[in-house]
């Protein structure tokens, strides 16, 4: 005897419930330890016996490799135990036993074995045990795995289909493969006839630099901007020295003696002028895009005595932050 399906989701009102016909989806969410691989082996239960589906049908994803195994076996045992129920009830004769429970789930299953008048019907039970066994046959190939698994099979079953190669390859992972981009990238530098830029010596220098910017900038959504040397030379030309000069002269207009924007300005004027950078004044210059996104007013004091200077300054920074992204 199948239970009543419920006219939408939202009649839903526990996994015995959830509407599994096709063209029907549920969302169903859920805290940590709350039983969700437990609810997903009910269901999975559920496909197998309401809606008489293979192993093979049922698609079951997760994050890890360690997860999707554990998924398989729980709902190896969840399979097993079905058909342990179905044996005992066959062989009492009956759907109650003293070993009988008030679980939600085993009852269920021991409703499926009522024929309409309410009374037990070994044959639906014998059914019920059988199509359980054959899916246990099945369960090694059914695609129960990881999304990335999942892709992979997808691919290397339906090549055709799909318009890919028949030799996937291994799988390897994105890490694996930045790490050997930075390293060929490292070897090329430490190699060669021609001398090093000035770019390429500051990243020769600092290795680990270098690979922790080259995996932001081989992460997904970043976009690198190429910049012109010509625009480095004219960011480099000694005649803004005196512009940065005058921004810097006069402490006391800035809001605080330490001053974000100071401290941007006095890096910038150092690298302008080629002088060499100490941990500090590199931080200072590469937060200095960030101070800049701010108002110069919330910088300087409303008395400010060289308000002209700074504005000046501010604007020759923010043109240059494209050109202080190459180093």
């Amino acid at each position: 005897m199948s239970a009543a399906v419920p006219k939408s989701v939202d009649d839903a009102s526990s996994w015995r419930d959830v509407p599994l016909q096709a063209g029907t989806r549920c969302l169903i969410e859920a805290s940590a330890g709350t039983g969700k691989t437990w609810t997903i082996s009910v269901i999975y239960l559920r496909l197998l016996l309401e809606q008489e589906l293979n192993p093979t049908r049922i698609v079951v994803t997760t994050f890890t490799d360690a997860a999707a195994q554990e998924l398989r076996e729980r709902i190896r045992g969840r399979i097993l135990w079905a058909v342990g129920l179905a044996t005992s009830a066959s062989s009492n004769g009956s759907t109650t036993s003293k070993d009988s429970s008030t679980d939600d789930d085993e009852q269920w299953l021991r409703q499926r074995w009522l024929d309409d008048g309410g009374a037990f019907d070994p044959a639906l039970a014998a059914a019920d045990r059988n199509r359980l066994q054959l899916a246990l046959v099945d369960l090694d190939r059914a695609p129960i795995s990881t999304l990335h698994s999942l892709c992979r099979r997808i691919l290397s079953e339906l090549p055709f289909g799909s318009a890919s190669a028949f030799d996937l390859g291994d799988m390897v992972s994105t890490e694996s493969i930045d790490n050997e981009l930075i390293d060929d990238l490292i070897r090329r530098l430490g190699q060669g006839e021609a001398e090093l830029s000035e770019g390429e010596a500051a990243w020769w220098s600092d290795r680990k630099a270098l690979r922790e910017t080259l995996r932001t900038a081989l992460g997904a959504g970043v976009a690198v901007e190429q910049v012109s040397e010509e625009g480095v030379a004219q960011l480099k030309d000694h005649g803004n020295l005196a512009l940065m000069d005058a921004a810097i002269s006069d402490v006391p207009s800035y809001t605080r003696a330490n001053s974000a924007l100071l401290s941007g300005f006095k890096a910038l004027r150092q690298f302008i002028a080629g002088d060499e950078l100490d941990e500090k004044t590199e931080k200072a210059l590469g937060r200095l895009a960030e101070t800049l996104e701010q108002p110069l007013e919330e910088r300087l004091k409303k008395v400010a005595k060289n308000r002209d200077a700074c504005e000046r300054a501010y604007q020759f920074a923010s043109a240059s932050l494209p050109a202080l992204t190459r180093f």
